[in-house]
């Protein structure tokens, strides 16, 4: 494990609950607290960040190094992280140690994609990711990574660009059965050119449905139960939006225009959403109808507690991009985002999660490796 001694602080930024209400708030599988809680003979002082990134990962190899990742909700010590073309890898202590964990069923295949996107079921620990620019469609594990089965539809595939080359996967936070899955690039007749494949029970099944015009490859979607859905278009990052459907995709509504990232975030407290965005942080305190930005808070992801809320921005890019900091924390619930003490590191996480359980930031950073941040 690499751990970093110095700490740069890099210089440089209440209404009513959601109408739908917070996501339900589970517990964080309290089993493992204490299998992480003396991580390294003793946990470190606030503050302190660890490159924990897997010894077996090449991030001098081609591509983008590490990328999306999960904590299994029912045993918190337990990560999943993809890479680029170099395989799953899973701790079950934090991060502090690693196993390169496909090596069964169809296994190989993840070795030979980009796991931009990733979501784990709550109810089972199921694991959802792709491949891209390897094999196409939804990848799925149901023993922890070691097995794997390509689950899209021959209705989906059929009309998918290259069969299936997903941009990013959605899980209902409501109902973990429920997906939605976004392509990296039009969709054929008679499907909608820009398609969505969506399923209810857990990718058993796949129907077409419709996004927005406007495409890149930083869009998502976001679930907020049932129908209503809302839809991130950074493109390129100087235009693009977030769009808002009632109807499961038949029609959608532009609420803003600023840019906004893959990552929407949902404060279990206050039911307030954040998404990153090119020209700063946005928050909607009504589902997202109407939007605020704090600006020159250029973000990528965003996560948080309910009373913590952290973001980052990243690119998967060589260096910082002044005048925007890599990194950015506040409190709930009326946050005022600040810096956040980090060091040097590639354009901050360009995946964040935070695990309230062991008061851990994680932070998946591409060729600047993965990250974690004790009481950050």
């Amino acid at each position: 494990m690499r751990i970093s001694s110095a700490v740069f602080l890099l210089l440089g930024a209440c209404s009513a609950p959601a109408a739908s209400g917070p996501e339900p708030t589970r517990a964080l599988g309290a089993k493992s607290a204490t299998r992480c809680a003396m991580l390294d003979g003793g946990a470190p002082v606030s503050g302190t960040w660890e490159d924990i990134t897997p010894p077996q990962v090449n991030l001098a190899a081609f591509g983008f190094g590490v990328k999306a990742f999960v904590i299994d909700p029912n045993d918190s010590a337990t990560v999943y992280l993809g890479t680029h073309a170099q395989g799953i890898y899973k701790s079950s202590d934090c991060g502090s140690t690693w196993s390169h964990v496909n090596t069964g069923v169809n296994g190989s295949k993840l070795d030979n994609g980009r796991n931009w996107t990733m979501v784990i079921d709550a109810t089972d620990s199921s694991i959802y990711t792709c491949a891209g620019y390897g094999p196409s469609g939804v990848w799925k594990s149901t023993n922890g990574g070691v097995d794997w089965a390509q689950i899209l539809t021959p209705n989906v595939t059929s009309v998918a660009p290259y069969g299936g080359f997903v941009e990013w996967i959605a899980m209902d936070p409501t109902d973990p059965t429920h997906l939605i899955v976004t392509f990296h690039g039009p969709c054929s007749p008679p499907a909608p050119s820009e398609c969505m494949a969506e399923s209810k029970d857990s990718g058993a099944t796949w129907n077409i449905t419709g996004h927005p015009m406007f495409r890149s490859d930083k869009d998502a979607v976001y679930i907020l139960s049932g129908a209503t859905w809302i839809y991130g278009s950074w493109n390129a990052g100087w235009s693009g939006g977030i769009w808002r459907t009632t109807d499961g995709g038949g029609t959608w509504t532009q609420v803003t225009a600023e840019p906004a990232s893959a990552t929407f975030y949902r404060s279990p407290v206050t039911g307030h959403l954040f998404v990153g965005g090119g020209f700063g942080i946005q928050e909607s305190a009504d589902d997202g109808v109407t939007w605020t930005v704090t600006p020159r808070t250029r973000t990528n992801a965003v996560t948080g507690s309910g009373t913590k809320l952290f973001a980052s921005n990243g690119g998967c890019l060589a260096s910082p991009l002044p005048p925007f900091e890599p990194y950015f924390s506040a409190s709930e619930p009326s946050p005022k985002w600040s810096s956040l003490a980090s060091p040097l590191m590639t354009s901050g996480g360009l995946f964040l999660e935070y695990n309230q359980d062991q008061d851990l930031l994680y932070s998946s950073n591409c060729r600047g490796g993965f990250w974690r941040v004790w009481s950050p």
